[in-house]
């Protein structure tokens, strides 16, 4: 869920999944390069945020998100403003069920008004997510679905891929848990996610 816990690490937001590397993922590389600096946050009473960003550590401000939220913290519209000109370029809306957990995104790219990319939001019947259908263009058509799977044995996630329409697996990471800190804590910790990053069954990247 998109909470306010946000505020207190450095955001990133993961837009868009198409591999044609189109305006979504464009956008994602830089809200992950622009969240990697030092970012500042200022929340009013009001439900709102601003986070400012200096990309290149020289003292001067390169680009601001703007956040509302509602009063149960769940973010409810985000504007980004990737040159810090005072313009809004690019704009998402988040909507949730009635439990708090995500519905669906809604992604204009540009700004203009248009809805650019919608996001739907899945899960099983004990709540935990099943998929994330992402319609690129948002002509009705789902584009790329991203599905999560699980071990069913110890209820943790085991591996989640995203697929093309056609049912081509895209990406995959495959995530491993350190057993030793089940056995001492009662909870299970990530130790490693192994990254397929071109769907070839190869593992590509590995992050412990």
């Amino acid at each position: 869920m998109k909470r306010i816990v946000v505020l207190l690490m450095v955001c990133v937001v993961f837009w868009g999944c198409s591999d044609d590397r189109g305006e979504a993922d464009k956008f994602e590389e830089t809200i992950e390069q622009l969240a990697t600096y030092e970012a500042f946050y200022y929340l009013t009473a009001t439900y709102t945020a601003r986070q400012m960003i200096d990309t290149n550590d020289d003292g001067f401000l390169d680009g601001a998100a703007y956040y509302t939220f509602d009063s149960d913290g769940l973010l409810h519209l985000e504007e980004v403003d990737l040159d810090y000109d005072g313009t809004i370029d690019q704009c998402a809306n988040y909507f949730y069920n009635a439990d708090g957990s995500s519905l669906r995104d809604e992604l204009d790219y540009n700004n203009d008004g248009n809805v650019d990319e919608v996001d739907y939001y899945y899960y099983l019947a004990d709540g935990r997510e099943d998929r994330i259908e992402y319609d690129t263009d948002n002509d009705g058509t789902v584009d790329a679905t991203m599905y999560y799977e699980y071990d069913e044995l110890n209820n943790i996630l085991d591996n989640f891929y995203l697929a093309d329409a056609d049912g081509k697996v895209l990406t995959r990471t495959y995530y491993y848990y350190n057993s030793a800190y089940y056995e001492n804590y009662g909870e299970y910790q990530l130790s490693k996610a192994e990254i397929d990053s071109d769907g070839d069954g190869e593992i590509d990247r590995i992050l412990t």
